[in-house]
């Protein structure tokens, strides 16, 4: 095994933009896992290291480690993650902290863009009363969302629906609390980004021209989605703040910007003002 972790280190170091994604031990590591094999040991079967290293040079062309293994971390819990589907950062666990701290324990709200249902999930694991509306135009996302809510134990309080905000808007029933991670990557950056990030799906990537038309028509519709003295929290760019505020206040909102661990803009917060009674 000995030999085998020296050539992993070889082909690594022999790889410079390797380095962009991860350290070696989480490479090594991640390929013991995916062929269970002790990193320390035996050295594996002739097919075993054949497939190590097929997978191994497949890492190191950008193809993401998550997908590989088929799950990830997130908000202290494993979620399975694949092809096809954003997967789930360490980022959006500032949103999630904060919809846990606002939403009642019997409170029901919707998840947009959904994706693996990560976000939905997790406050449902910390919500042990409330009920969850995932949404996502991606039956793909959704399925997975459901095994991720039967893999935590939930199931029973997630409702899916499959349904594209950019055309099927307003409608629903007001809620407390609306949850959205979308898109927000302007058209013409997505096909600069790294490619690790490349290998996800475009359609969970692309915000449009600007990077904000999913908060233009959610914010179009924000009262039919929203209790009156509810919430909704919107993950966003870390450039976006200023932009992100201004659409906001065109729309007669007021907002807030929380921020991440490293003190960079991340989420938009908005309480929906309470009626006066006359």
């Amino acid at each position: 095994m000995h030999n085998v972790r020296a050539r992993l280190l070889s082909l690594f170091e022999a790889t410079p933009k390797a380095k962009e994604y991860f350290t070696f031990p989480v490479f090594y590591a991640v390929l013991c896992e995916k062929h269970g094999i002790p990193r320390e040991g035996s050295a594996p079967t002739e097919a075993v290291e054949a497939s190590l290293f097929s997978d191994a040079r497949r890492l190191l062309s950008g193809y993401p480690w998550q997908y590989l293994l088929g799950e990830c971390d997130f908000f202290g819990r494993t979620f399975f993650c694949r092809e096809g589907v954003l997967i789930p950062r360490e980022d959006t666990e500032v949103l999630v902290r904060e919809a846990v701290r606002l939403l009642p324990e019997d409170g029901a709200f919707y998840d947009f863009c959904t994706g693996s249902g990560c976000i939905a999930v997790s406050v449902l694991c910390e919500k042990k009363d409330a009920i969850a509306v995932a949404v996502d135009v991606s039956e793909e996302a959704l399925s997975l969302t459901r095994e991720n809510a039967a893999h935590c134990g939930v199931p029973d309080r997630l409702i899916t629906r499959r349904r594209d905000l950019l055309c099927e808007v307003g409608g629903s029933k007001a809620l407390d609390l609306l949850c959205m991670n979308p898109p927000y990557i302007r058209s013409d950056v997505v096909d600069t980004l790294e490619e690790n990030v490349l290998h996800e799906p475009r359609l969970a990537l692309d915000g449009g021209r600007d990077g904000l038309v999913f908060y233009r028509r959610v914010l179009s519709h924000l009262s039919e989605y929203v209790k009156e003295g509810g919430h909704a929290l919107f993950e966003i760019g870390y450039d976006q703040g200023e932009d992100v505020l201004r659409l906001c206040r065109g729309f007669g909102y007021e907002g807030e910007i929380l921020k991440d661990g490293e003190k960079r803009d991340r989420v938009l917060k908005i309480t929906l003002a309470k009626s006066r009674n006359v």
